[in-house]
């Protein structure tokens, strides 16, 4: 395996995996001061941030946070007090704004985008599917 292949393979065990850099160096017989080059070089750590924060793995912390404040009140035999409530319908409104999967700016937004590009490449095409994505935005919009 060469270098660079162990570089990439490096960075899929810390990311993916959860590889510490010390067990990822032993893994790829190779130093921890080379992994750790690797890691600053190719910022592992906010690679792994960007895909651990996702709006899924926000959500299902959310409802994790929900159950234990739920879970708590029942050990204590109780019913949740006010500021447990207010807390929890303070994550219920957070789940619900995140779990609009697609916004009508979202869409407007990257069909804007993807039309300058277009644009350039076919002036025809684009303007046949501008069209199209009129009619999908109102779509979205009477279904809101």
């Amino acid at each position: 395996m060469t270098n660079k292949q162990k570089r990439s393979l490096g960075m899929q065990l810390f990311v993916y995996n959860d590889m510490r850099q010390k067990e990822i160096a032993q893994y790829l017989s190779v130093t921890e001061a080379t992994v750790s080059r690797w890691a600053q070089a190719d910022k592992w750590e906010d690679t792994k941030a960007a895909n651990t924060v996702t709006r899924d793995n926000i959500i299902r912390n959310l409802y994790i946070q929900a159950q234990q404040i739920q879970d708590k009140a029942n050990e204590e035999n109780r019913n949740l007090d006010s500021k447990e409530m207010d807390i929890i319908m303070k994550i219920a409104a957070a789940i619900e704004k995140l779990d609009k999967k697609l916004t009508i700016q979202t869409v407007i937004m990257v069909f804007k985008d993807f039309n300058k590009y277009l644009l350039d490449i076919d002036p025809e095409i684009c303007k046949q599917l501008v069209d199209y994505q009129r009619k999908f935005i109102y779509s979205l919009h009477s279904n809101e």
